[in-house]
């Protein structure tokens, strides 16, 4: 260790001891690929500019941690970026700066997946009669509500308010949409 006034140097990192040193001389004695943080025990410390922890190549040293991000991660230029959404979320405009901000298992834009539009799925769907709007619900497109008379009994886009029978069947009978009888 050698003492130079306000500045330590200790084995391989130069440490200030007021506030006032500047960021050039805490930095000095850091590898290129490293630089000088806090860390959790309150020691100063160099680490890795590939450290989502201590915000990867950035200036400063707080943590990458977006929104709903599981698992955060350095680009190759040093950037924060995103390993891996929490379950339910996704990434879908591609800016890690606000992390994972789409909730996929109900938004009708992006259900299940960024590039699933029910709206679209809703529209090309051929047997998606009688449904008056749709929804997203547990990542799958699904009828909301239908034409007055019909009742979407399985929950499923496919075949729309399938029954005009003005309940849902019991188990085991269907909808005759001819005679509107359960059998």
């Amino acid at each position: 260790m050698i003492r130079m006034g306000l500045i330590l140097f200790i084995g391989v990192f130069w440490v200030c001891l007021v506030p006032s040193c500047g960021s050039d001389v805490v930095a000095l004695g850091c590898a290129p690929n490293q630089k000088l943080c806090k860390l959790d025990t309150g020691e100063m410390a160099c680490v890795g500019k590939d450290n989502p922890n201590y915000g990867c190549a950035r200036d400063g040293c707080l943590p990458c941690a977006p929104d709903h991000v599981a698992v955060a991660g350095c680009d190759p230029v040093g950037s924060c970026a995103i390993g891996q959404c929490v379950s339910a979320y996704q990434d879908c405009d591609k800016n890690p700066d606000n992390g994972c901000e789409t909730r996929t298992d109900s938004d009708l834009i992006h259900c299940g997946m960024c590039s699933t539009d029910c709206e679209t799925i809703w529209h090309t769907t051929p047997g998606a009669v009688h449904v008056l709007s749709i929804k997203c619900i547990n990542s799958l497109c699904r009828p909301n509500a239908c034409e007055t008379g019909w009742t979407d009994c399985d929950t499923a886009l496919t075949n729309g308010c399938e029954n005009n029978c003005g309940v849902c069947c019991p188990t085991g009978q269907t909808c005759n949409t001819t005679t509107q009888m359960c059998q």
